[in-house]
């Protein structure tokens, strides 16, 4: 017979709660590393010190979730920080319309490879990404 594995007592103290996670078929979730990427690569061209680089990227990223989400509020505050550390930096504002034009065409990538057999889930999520895009250029900052 097959000798039992060890039993480990249960910690003593509680552990803490699992906060709840987004579906995997939402667009903000499994599309984030990959944009996040990109726009790190994007602003550290223009931003000397790659921590505002990273801090302009997850900015910019924060808005377009907040949008794909319809949280226009969250989307415009984001928005509205990122303009300011480009202004801070003196960098053209059209650094951020650059972006977008990236994000776009990252996103609309990322949904016809991962989707290319579900078109009804493709066409959903890309009337999102224009949805979120008509918002944010009707709300510009700049």
């Amino acid at each position: 017979m097959a000798e039992s594995l060890p039993r480990f007592p249960l910690p003593s103290f509680p552990l803490p709660p699992v906060a709840p996670r987004r579906s995997p078929d939402d667009l903000t979730s499994w599309s984030e590393a990959a944009v996040c990427d990109l726009l790190v690569g994007y602003y550290s061209t223009a931003f000397a010190e790659i921590d505002r680089a990273r801090q302009a990227a997850r900015l910019h990223w924060a808005c377009w979730r907040a949008y794909l989400s319809q949280a226009a509020n969250q989307g415009r505050a984001s928005r509205l920080a990122l303009a300011r550390i480009v202004a801070e930096f003196r960098l053209d504002p059209a650094l951020i319309d650059r972006g977008d034009a990236l994000v776009v065409d990252e996103l609309t990538d990322l949904v016809l490879h991962r989707y290319r057999r579900a078109p009804e889930q493709a066409k959903t999520y890309m009337t999102r990404l224009v949805s979120a895009a008509t918002q944010m250029a009707l709300g510009r900052t700049h």
